[in-house]
This record gives structure tokens, sequence and C-alpha cells, in this order.
């Protein structure tokens, strides 16, 4: 009975916590692989926004060929919004595959000091979270500790953790239904709210004379 009774007060050891101080270059090799996994994610969704910005300018094209003046600059503020959202993927999968080339590089020659850890086991969280504000907040942190190692790391914007403004400007509207009446020779002055040119296509001045100014040239000319 009292080998049973010793047996019984054993307890499990406690599983080992991952100390994010004393990460090695094995540990991060988690945090890499999801970085790049995170990466090529970035540029699905690019991908898949260009291809929303190209459904709504069709669209848009649509509308202006039915004189739908609502409908046009709907597709156009949506058109403008995926482009937006494009370049905002673009950049931080831009960022992201920066920070993989550096760490990768200087893993291999052990300079991850304990506070690069630190900020490598916080991404790590982040990543798994797909939260862009998060990813992009642990991002500043991580270029940071480049900068204090002397990397000379060349920095992209941060814009893309700001969500996308909810009104587009009407100038980048404008802008997109004038480029998608001259891609398609449309007249659009209208739809944005300029005056039409009679006789006109958009962006081109007329070069047609009228009948009066050929009878006017005709007259100068007989009395030569």
């Amino acid at each position: 009975m009292g080998l049973f009774n010793k047996t019984s007060t054993l307890s499990a050891k406690p599983a080992a916590k991952k100390n994010p101080n004393t990460m090695k270059p094995a540990d991060l090799s988690e945090t890499l692989f999801n970085m790049k996994f995170t990466a090529k994610q970035m540029g699905r969704l690019a991908k898949k926004a260009h291809s929303s910005m190209e459904a709504e300018k069709k669209k848009c094209k649509k509308a202006i060929e039915e004189s739908n003046v609502e409908g046009a600059k709907i597709h156009a503020e949506n058109a403008v919004r995926n482009e937006k959202q494009e370049i905002s993927y673009m950049r931080l999968q831009s960022r992201l595959d920066a920070v993989v080339s550096k760490l990768e590089a200087h893993t291999k020659m052990m300079t991850v000091t304990a506070s690069m850890g630190d900020v490598s086991y916080k991404l790590d969280e982040a990543l798994q979270t797909m939260d862009i504000n998060k990813i992009t907040a642990v991002m500043d942190t991580f270029e940071k500790q480049f900068e204090n190692l002397d990397l000379n790391a060349q920095y992209m914007d941060s814009a893309i953790g700001e969500s996308v403004a909810s009104s587009v400007p009407q100038n980048e509207v404008n802008t997109l239904l004038q480029q998608v009446g001259e891609e398609h020779n449309l007249e659009v002055s209208e739809i944005i709210g300029g005056p039409k040119i009679p006789g006109t296509k958009t962006g081109q001045p007329s070069k047609e004379t009228t009948p009066g100014e050929i009878d006017s040239l005709e007259e100068k000319l007989r009395n030569l």
C-alpha cells in the first residue's frame, strides 16, 4: 500500500512554455513559414481585388452605354475601392517578403537577439489571427529592431493598417470614369458634370468645319 500511496502523489510534469526571449533559429522556422504563407495569401487577395476592379470597370462601361448615371458612379467607386485594396495587400506582401529575406539571412549569422526573439514570438501569434492591423503593428516593431541592428532596411508605407476609407474621393471617381470613356470611346462629360462639346468624343476637340466657315473661306478666296 505504501508503494501505491507514493505513486499516487506524483503529479504530471507541466509542459514547457515557449520563452520568447530564448528562441533559437530553429524556433523561428515556424514563424518564417507563417510569414511566407501569409505573404502568399496577401498576393492572392491582391489578385482577387484586381479582378474585382476589372469587373467593376466593365460594369461601369455598360452603365455609361445605358446612360445610367448613378450606376456608372457606383461601379466607378467600387473599382477605385478595389484598386486601393489591391495596393494595400501588395504593400503588406512586399513588407513580409522583405522581412523574411532579412531574417533568414541574419538567423544564419546568429545575429538574432533576445528582443528579436520576443518580436518574432508576437509576430507568430499575430500571423495566426490573420488580423491585418495586428500583423502591421508587429511588423513596425520588427522593422524597428532591424534598424537597431544596423540593417539599413528600406521600409514600405504602413498604410495597410488603416481601413479603406468608406467614401472615395470624387476626383478619383471622375478620373476612372474618364479612363473608361477614353478606352471605349464613350461620352462621359454629363456623368462627370462637365460641359459637353458638340460633335466630339471624350477628350477630343472638334476638327469638323461647318458649312458657314467653308462659304466664308470661298468668298475670301474670290476677293483675292
